[in-house]
């Protein structure tokens, strides 16, 4: 998280002898710590294992959205939901463009015929039986009724 908060020029308590840039914006350890927690709670509550390539997108995609970071933006679950469909659309845009509001509820999946189908399962098959390692990983995101249970059930 300190990292991600750095390359966006956020820096936590710089010591008075440090080079810190008089353009960087400074946060408390304390305030770094609420957030560090808040994180925990966030990805526990997903059911989500804490995977230090999510937590860096998901900052990133608080930060890109609210011009900057604080712990209290971690509250507003509709802010941390977008950020979410944020590190979705950025990591795996070709499949959530096709994916989001463009399935139809009523196929059955012997039925549905598509590259959506065949990345989906190429995808699945490829975390089965390669062994992915724990940085790799499929993030479903999407508004009610977009597919995201249909594509996991079937």
């Amino acid at each position: 998280m300190r990292l991600e908060l750095i390359r966006h020029d956020i820096r936590v308590d710089c010591p008075a002898d440090a080079f810190c840039p008089k353009t960087a914006v400074y946060m408390p350890p304390q305030d770094l710590q609420r957030a560090v927690e808040k994180i925990y709670v966030i990805f526990d509550e997903r059911t989500l294992k804490i995977i230090p390539s999510y937590v860096r997108k998901l900052i990133d995609s608080v930060i890109e959205i609210k011009g900057g970071f604080m712990p209290e933006y971690l509250d507003d679950s509709l802010l941390v939901r977008h950020a979410f469909e944020l590190v979705a659309r950025n990591s795996y845009g070709d499949l959530f463009g096709k994916v989001v509001d463009r399935m139809d509820r009523h196929l059955k999946w012997d039925e549905y015929v598509g590259e959506v189908k065949d990345v989906f399962s190429e995808m699945a098959n490829n975390c089965l039986s390669y062994g992915v390692s724990e940085e790799k990983g499929v993030v479903l995101n999407g508004p009610p009724g977009s597919g995201k249970t249909f594509l996991v059930r079937a």
